[in-house]
């Protein structure tokens, strides 16, 4: 528990310990992808069958892309951080990577550069994977990080939101993982503000 006020340690338990973060992995995906957009807006990102291919049967969350359905980067954005879209995050990985494996190259450098020494990525969605790990210390330095950007503050600080139509689906309305900020919850929490949440067996709840 830090102060971004003062980067005060307030309280701290295993900070230094090897966990794995299942979603909150997306943090980190979303602060590359906002470091390489220069228009939200107008950047289409593209389903492929090889990015279908990664997450099918994976049992992640998904949005339900369709191959060849297109997204803005900023509808990406949203269905990543809100919703959890592990096959928005690997139609994000092959956008801006080229590939998979050349997006977890660029994951990997953003942690160094953040100071998240004790993390490694394999993967874009959190699935478990013993190449995915992390430290509560270094999720905390990924947090602050993105905090600085905007439009990740103003993603995921809303409980809900609409994709708009495509040219493969309808408009669908996405709702949070995070329970603090879903007023219809018995666990919204007026002072909370973001950021993720993430789960897997290995993981457990993050």
């Amino acid at each position: 528990l830090i102060s971004l006020d003062t980067d005060e340690v307030l309280y701290s338990k295993n900070a230094y310990e090897k966990m794995y973060p299942a979603s909150l992995t997306k943090m980190l995906v979303s602060v590359v992808m906002l470091e390489n957009t220069q228009d939200l807006e107008n950047e289409k990102i593209v389903m492929t069958d090889t990015a279908m291919n990664c997450i099918l049967g994976t049992g992640a969350s998904v949005l339900g892309l369709k191959i060849g359905e297109e997204l803005t980067a900023d509808q990406a954005l949203h269905a990543l951080l809100i919703s959890s879209g592990g096959d928005v995050a690997y139609a994000i990985a092959e956008h801006y990577g080229g590939s998979v494996d050349g997006f977890m190259t660029m994951m990997n450098e953003t942690a160094q550069k953040i100071g998240m020494t004790a993390s490694h990525f394999g993967n874009p969605v959190g699935l478990h994977d013993e190449q995915t790990y992390t430290t509560p210390y270094d999720i905390s330095l990924l947090a602050k990080y993105a905090l600085n950007f905007e439009d990740f503050v103003n993603v995921t600080s809303l409980a809900r939101y609409t994709v708009p139509a495509t040219n493969k689906s309808p408009a669908r309305t996405i709702s949070t993982t995070n329970f603090l900020i879903d007023r219809t919850t018995n666990y919204y929490y007026k002072f909370a503000k973001g950021i993720k949440t993430g789960f897997t067996d290995e993981a457990g709840r993050c």
